[in-house]
């Protein structure tokens, strides 16, 4: 278990008691749980695996069980974000897809981890998500392309039944999503900044803006522990109104929702939304606007290279997360090819994306009441790992953990390269007065460091003890007494810099 500390000596009595009374004992080996106890079995001489070792002939992985019904649809890895498809499909796919649209269930043939984008999309849908590795060409899945099936995904298995439209039908309509709640929007101008924001102002600013106030307040009184993205100011819901009114695009976006036909036809409201897209990232900003945020960006003294990161209103909602649906981009004052300005407009326009816009339909959310605010922070060019952590243990739902992902350098976590491997890890924070200190669980290596840990034990220890923080600061803000177990955030971190500062980017409730 993660907090054993048995000593080398005692681990090889062990060991040796085992393998000296039973007949295998010659292939008896160790399976240590992290770092330390591997170190104390290489003393000892006690023989060990690794996790990947014991996984290596795995074919099947449940991610996220359930039940789906729903037309099995073939679709190649590349090919998905593209394809034309509905939540009323399964999608089986030869690999790991980096986005997945609104679909009743998803079937892959490369292992994922918890926090893979995939699997975060398919846990805030709460449909079904399975791995198999043979399921691409095994005639017991490929007989049933094309066809209406009902797919069940439990912990060891999953099935492929043949089902009727009348059963499909009334599943439907009995697991649809609620109603959405209607959405706040505040139209008040004016930049803000980190130290004037809070929850209260997710109306003005979207979630993750309003989010980041309350992480730089929290991180004052962290002793240095963790901090913010320095630089950082909020760019409000206003702003892109203005846009879209000044140069005649709120007709545009009428004109779109207005059209049921359209709104029917996948592939006219793809072409539909990509033109909008391209109208807002070629109109012109208000010069005004443009001065306000160069001011900001030169008052933070040290920085002009900045992330431009979307913030909406249509995100952490009660039955909407919203992760991963709209893009942010890099703008710099003194890069004439990486302008404000375009930095701005695309993250705009990323509000209108295909998925997106199939994700708040699916979700019944007022298109009309949809808004983008922007947070502005300084960039991270040189980082030297990155990674996001959910303070719920994904793994044992009953029992108190993190989840830590993390890789090196930038190399994305969520959507990673094919065939990348990614750090995990599961942060215990024992309360010292009640079962012990803090222990860590290693749960799989980084394939692109060598075997080599991304981030050190001391390291977890710190990102541990300030995700612990905030899980009790956000549990606070949104009176939920329900932290210990089952209330979870959605953390996004960095190690930067020679002295590997750590920052919190980002934190978001979990649904």
């Amino acid at each position: 278990f993660p907090g054993d500390d048995l000593s080398s000596e005692r681990l090889s009595r062990v060991y040796h008691a085992i393998a000296d009374s039973t007949w295998f004992g010659s292939k008896l080996r160790f399976l240590p749980d992290n770092d330390a106890s591997a170190q104390r079995a290489k003393e000892s001489g006690v023989p060990t695996m690794t996790f990947d070792q014991v996984f290596q002939g795995q074919t099947y992985q449940l991610m996220n069980a359930g039940v789906a019904y729903g037309t099995l649809v073939k679709v190649g890895r590349d090919t998905v974000e593209t394809a034309v498809l509905s939540p009323h499909d399964i999608v089986l796919t030869d690999g790991l897809p980096n986005d997945l649209p609104v679909v009743a269930g998803v079937i892959t043939t490369e292992f994922q981890t918890p926090l893979s984008h995939v699997n975060v999309l398919s846990m805030n849908r709460k449909t079904p998500n399975l791995a198999w590795r043979k399921a691409w060409t095994d005639s017991l899945v490929s007989r049933w392309e094309g066809k209406l099936v009902r797919l069940e995904v439990k912990l060891d298995t999953f099935t492929l039944v043949a089902t009727t439209l009348a059963e499909a039908l009334a599943y439907w309509d009995a697991h649809g999503p609620p109603i959405a709640p209607l959405l706040s929007l505040d139209t008040t101008h004016g930049l803000v900044f980190p130290f004037d924001l809070g929850r209260k102002d997710l109306p003005r600013v979207g979630a993750k803006a309003a989010n980041f106030g309350e992480l730089a307040r929290l991180a004052t009184q962290s002793k240095g522990l963790w901090r913010v993205p320095e630089g950082g100011f909020a760019i409000p819901f206003a702003a892109y109104l203005d846009h879209l009114r000044n140069n005649h695009l709120d007709a545009v976006v009428e004109k779109i929702l207005s059209d049921s036909g359209l709104r029917l036809d996948a592939n006219r409201l793809r072409l539909a939304l990509a033109d909008l897209q391209s109208k807002i990232v070629e109109a012109p900003v208000d010069p005004d606007l443009l001065a306000q945020v160069a001011d900001a960006i030169r008052s933070n003294g040290q920085y002009t290279r900045m992330r431009f990161r979307s913030s909406t209103n249509a995100e952490d909602l009660a039955n909407f997360n919203g992760a991963g649906l709209y893009s942010s981009y890099t703008g710099d004052p003194a890069d004439p090819k990486k302008t404000v300005a375009d930095a701005m407009r695309k993250v705009w326009a990323s509000l209108w994306n295909f998925r997106a816009f199939q994700e708040r339909e699916y979700y019944r959310i007022d298109q009309r009441r949809v808004a983008m605010g922007i947070l502005v922070h300084r960039g991270f060019p040189d980082e030297g790992a990155n990674g996001v952590a959910v303070t719920r243990n994904l793994y044992m739902p009953t029992y108190f953990g993190y989840v830590i992902n993390a890789q090196v350098g930038e190399v994305s976590v969520v959507s990673p390269p094919a065939g990348v491997t990614t750090e995990q890890q599961i942060y215990y924070p024992f309360d010292s007065t009640l079962l012990g200190e803090p222990s860590i669980e290693v749960i799989s290596r980084s394939s692109l460091n060598d075997g080599q840990p991304v981030l050190s034990q001391p390291e977890v220890l710190r990102l541990g003890k300030s995700l612990y923080q905030i899980q009790l600061w956000f549990a606070g803000l949104l009176e939920t007494k329900d932290y210990w177990i089952r209330f979870g955030m959605d953390i996004e971190f960095k190690f930067d810099g020679p002295h590997r500062d750590l920052y919190i980017k980002q934190a978001r409730p979990l649904p």
